[in-house]
């Protein structure tokens, strides 16, 4: 007999049950959120930490709602401070991949600081059609994407987000 099709949540918890404490580089938007969420379901609030950059182009709204969510969730949040780098002030091409680079080097490091080895951000399959050089970025740093490693894809991101209620 064949077992029942996984749900996009349990796909998840699948992916996030081994891993024992997690940091989530958390935006305010959407998939960081659920992420977010979803590992404080799994795991337990006090093994989660949510790291929020502050940077010049995160909307501020964006910002209060990713304390808003912490506070609800009961999970510790910190927020670093992220100016613009010089070195894309010119627009270069890779812009994308020195950003994010850059930001997940420093939130990695801080993750690390606070006894929390992994970093996770919400990349999904939805991300992986279009040009992202980021994405480059974080596959060096070695930033683990649970949804990619679930196959989940926005529609199962807002399927998990509905049964969390978010």
């Amino acid at each position: 007999m064949t077992p029942p099709p996984q749900t996009p949540f349990e796909r998840l918890r699948a992916v996030l049950l081994p891993r024992e404490r997690i940091a989530v580089a958390l935006s305010g938007g959407l998939d960081s959120s659920v992420l977010l969420a979803a590992a404080a379901k799994v795991l337990g609030p006090e093994h989660c930490l949510a790291l929020t950059a502050q940077t010049p182009y995160v909307m501020e709204e964006e910002v209060r709602d990713s304390a808003e969510l912490c506070r609800r969730l009961g999970i510790r949040q910190e927020t670093l401070a992220f100016p613009i780098l010089p070195s894309l002030a010119d627009n270069p091409p890779l812009r994308c991949y020195l950003c994010k680079h850059a930001l997940f080097s420093a939130l990695a490091a801080r993750a690390a600081e606070a006894g929390f080895p992994l970093l996770a951000d919400g990349s999904n399959t939805d991300d992986l059609g279009d040009y992202r050089p980021g994405r480059k970025a974080l596959q060096e740093l070695g930033i683990l994407s649970p949804f990619l490693e679930a196959a989940m894809d926005k529609a199962d991101i807002r399927s998990v987000a509905r049964g969390l209620r978010l």
